[in-house]
């Protein structure tokens, strides 16, 4: 992957949380309740410690390919999940439509991409950014800095451009990279609403970023 690549993953969420949000655009396969019940995490127990522990079911994202992270994402009451996005480069996709306001369901997008070598995580979050504001036109950028299971990791609050019918939102993005097997990965969990003052929504949100896990 070249490194005008690198910044692929936060703005092909970005575009595509602006279609899977929108009421009746996303088919529902399944609710976090049932994928729950015989959902484990991937993340081993020697490991556990470096994650952080949230109280809601855990969905595990399956690896794709030999080598790649094992991940596990928080599903709290009322979050979806949905595989009409899967692919290669997305890994999982939630909605909530119980939250729909304006026509537009909460969601949230883990993307995922493997680049050759080891990277620097800086200048893939750099790259992320720079992926956001000049292709996705993303204004208003707050980012701050901290760790996802033991790796370095980002936060950026920003506002996403409009997208079709889909106004000009608030946007929530957390970015990590891993090292393994001789290659970087690095993932991007990808939240927005149309109304980013609800109570549920911000709980919702925190449980999920702060709950994600991965592993090599």
């Amino acid at each position: 992957m070249t490194s005008m690549s690198r910044g692929a993953a936060a703005l092909a969420a970005l575009l595509l949380l602006a279609g899977c949000g929108s009421s009746g655009g996303t088919e529902e396969t399944s609710d976090a309740a049932s994928q729950s019940a015989d959902a484990t995490t991937l993340v081993d127990e020697a490991d556990a410690s470096a994650c952080e522990t949230v109280d809601a079911p855990m969905i595990d994202i399956p690896a794709r390919a030999d080598g790649e992270p094992t991940m596990a994402i928080p599903a709290p009451p009322g979050w979806e999940r949905t595989t009409e996005l899967d692919s290669d480069l997305v890994r999982a996709a939630l909605v909530n439509q119980s939250l729909t306001a304006d026509g537009f369901a909460p969601n949230v997008v883990v993307t995922l991409e493997s680049i050759d070598g080891d990277v620097p995580a800086q200048d893939v979050f750099d790259q992320q950014r720079a992926a956001l504001t000049g292709q996705g036109g993303a204004t208003d950028l707050t980012t701050t800095t901290g760790t996802l299971c033991g790796e370095q990791a980002e936060t950026t609050d920003y506002i996403g451009a409009p997208v079709g019918a889909t106004p000009a939102r608030p946007i929530t993005v957390l970015l990590s990279t891993l090292q393994s097997g001789g290659r970087t990965y690095s993932v991007a969990v990808t939240v927005q609403t149309l109304k980013p003052d609800d109570p549920t929504y911000l709980s919702d949100r925190e449980t999920i970023l702060s709950g994600f896990s991965w592993q090599p």
